[in-house]
C-alpha cells in the first residue's frame, strides 16, 4: 500500500493528501508500463546544457582572443612611447 512505503519513508501520507498519493502511484504504474528508462526530459537537459557549454567556450575563446590582440595593441604603444 502506499501509505505504507510512504510512512516507511518518513513521508505523512495526511500532509500529501489522498489526490497527490493515487497520482504518485499512477505516474509509477505509467513507467512501469513504459519499461522503467531514462526520462526524456532530463535527457534533453543534459544535451542543451552541453550545447550551452560549448557555445560558451566559444565565446570565451573569442573574448580571450580578443582580449590578447588588444594586450599586444597596448605593449606594442608602450614601447614606442619609450622610443
Amino acid at each position: 500500500m502506499p501509505q505504507e512505503i510512504l510512512l516507511r519513508l518518513g513521508v505523512d501520507y495526511d500532509m500529501l493528501g489522498r489526490k497527490r498519493v493515487e497520482g504518485i502511484v499512477q505516474n509509477l504504474k505509467k513507467k512501469y508500463a513504459k519499461g522503467i528508462t531514462e526520462d526524456r526530459r532530463k535527457k534533453r537537459k543534459t544535451d542543451l546544457s552541453r550545447e550551452r557549454q560549448v557555445s560558451k567556450l566559444h565565446a570565451e575563446i573569442e573574448y580571450l582572443r580578443q582580449e590578447n590582440e588588444f594586450l599586444k595593441k597596448i605593449v606594442s604603444a608602450s614601447k614606442e612611447v619609450k622610443r
